[in-house]
């Protein structure tokens, strides 16, 4: 337990620096815990009352104990030691910030460049079930949380078989009204697909049942639960569906193929390996249909380079310096950055910061001294942050670097000298407006058009 809980902390530790949302494994796995835990206990109440040490004494609840304590100890050590306290402190106030992902604006008044994301697309029922292939295979990995519930030495139990059946009834039942039109909201699936599992793990602690491991589907339930309410906030989040609904689905098929080839060749009498191989193809044969369409996508995807913006890109890594800067708008930044191997004003992991408003302001003016203004501004890193330190006023801040963008060095630092700034604030402060910048170039391209009103919203964005 000591070693599987620091292994498991270690390689979440290295999740943080993969992704910013890097917490939701670690959530599920305490909650997880946690309900486990809490589940032990109470089949195990009379025992602890009698006797104080049982807690300590029961392997059951020792182990995930020391498990538990063990992981979050591992994790907070690993993100911490990887990625910073700020990081490990996001595994509790991430949660809470995630329904205002798509807040137009922040709290520091900058636009919210993420209300424009596709990705991030208020998602459907319909859009999330049909991305794991559909209301057949979805049902197969609801089937599949019932099935993860594990017994000792594999034994099962006639009420093992009344509730496997009627728990496929409960969710056939779901989506034969599904099917007839009618509504349901994303907490009552919720609500549906948890059902099962909580009226079976209270069966258990009234019947003081031992026997039965619910850990992988409490994880699972968890896990798909979540990943559906994330879904609905935004679509790119469905793509953490597909471990949940991969194992659930597994589990469910793996077991029918158990029972199924067993019940085969001990009741009809088959050759196992024949019963086998049958039971395979069947099972084989569900895959078609999503394999077609997976094949359909694949051949109607048309890359967004093209050899213009390659030769470009290519160009441009060939006859600039190391430190030279691409400016264009965020879409293509990370092709920018490999093609061109030169960095970028802003891309798809910092889309959120000032530079969305001041590319699109740059995009969007006619006066050329404003554009290279903003453009040698950009270049020298960005003044805002630097000069709001100082003024600790976004509205004051914004006026000011507006103004001394269009001026010269010494015109620059008169007027930052008027705003109160010592002399050292203001070389601060300078240094990020009027440096000598390094060679800059500014990529258009045709699709830039279609999105001008998302530059340009951020371009005009009304800070008062």
């Amino acid at each position: 337990a000591i070693i599987l809980g620091s292994l498991a902390g270690f390689f979440t530790g290295i999740f943080t620096f993969a992704w910013s949302g890097w917490w939701f494994i670690f959530d599920f796995l305490l909650v997880t815990i946690a309900i486990t835990v809490a589940y032990l206990l109470l089949i195990n109440f009379s025992e602890i009352r009698k006797n104080k040490w049982f807690m300590v004494s029961d392997v059951n609840i020792r182990n995930m104990l020391i498990f538990g304590i063990v992981y979050f100890l591992s994790t907070a050590i690993f993100a911490i030691l990887f990625s910073g306290w700020e990081q490990f402190r996001n595994s509790f106030l991430g949660p809470l910030s995630f329904p205002s992902i798509k807040a137009p604006v922040t709290p520091n008044l900058w636009p919210n460049v993420l209300t424009t994301v596709a990705e991030l697309n208020e998602g459907s029922i319909n859009g999330i079930i049909n991305s794991v292939g559909g209301p057949f295979l979805f049902f197969i990995s609801l089937i599949g949380l019932i099935l993860s519930i594990s017994t000792k030495e594999g034994r099962i139990k006639k009420f093992d078989v009344f509730y496997l059946i009627s728990s496929i009834l409960f969710y056939g039942a779901y989506f034969l009204v599904r099917k007839a039109g009618v509504d349901i909201s994303v907490l009552g699936l919720a609500g549906l697909i948890m059902l099962p599992l909580v009226i079976r793990i209270i069966i258990a602690i009234y019947k003081k049942d031992n026997d039965h491991d619910f850990k992988l589907p409490i994880l699972l339930s968890l896990w798909i639960v979540s990943t559906i309410f994330a879904s609905i906030k935004g679509i790119r989040f469905t793509l953490l569906l597909a471990p949940a609904f991969s194992v659930a689905f597994g589990v469910a098929f793996g077991r029918i193929y158990e029972y199924v080839s067993g019940a085969l060749t001990k009741g009809l009498k088959i050759h196992k390996a024949i019963a086998s191989g049958i039971l395979i193809i069947v099972l084989l044969s569900v895959y078609v249909s999503p394999t077609r369409a997976a094949i359909r996508s694949a051949g109607a995807d048309v890359p967004i380079v093209n050899d213009a913006l390659y030769n470009t890109l290519t160009a441009i890594k060939k006859d600039s310096k190391p430190d030279a800067i691409i400016t264009s708008w965020w879409d293509f930044g990370h092709h920018f950055k490999y093609i061109a191997d030169r960095p970028v004003t802003f891309d798809g992991t910092t889309q959120v910061y000032p530079p969305a408003h001041w590319v699109g302001k740059l995009l969007m003016t006619d006066d050329e001294r404003q554009a290279f203004g903003i453009i040698r501004m950009l270049d020298c890193g960005g003044a805002f942050n630097p000069l709001n330190d100082f003024i600790n006023n976004p509205h004051t801040s914004l006026k000011i670097i507006n103004k001394i963008i269009l001026l010269d060095k010494a015109g620059a630092e008169n007027e930052l000298g008027k705003n109160s700034l010592d002399k050292n604030q203001i070389e601060n402060v300078i240094k990020y407006t009027h440096c000598v910048p390094p060679e800059g170039y500014l990529i258009a391209s045709e699709d830039m058009i279609g999105k001008s009103g998302v530059w340009s919203h951020f371009g005009s964005w009304n800070f008062e």
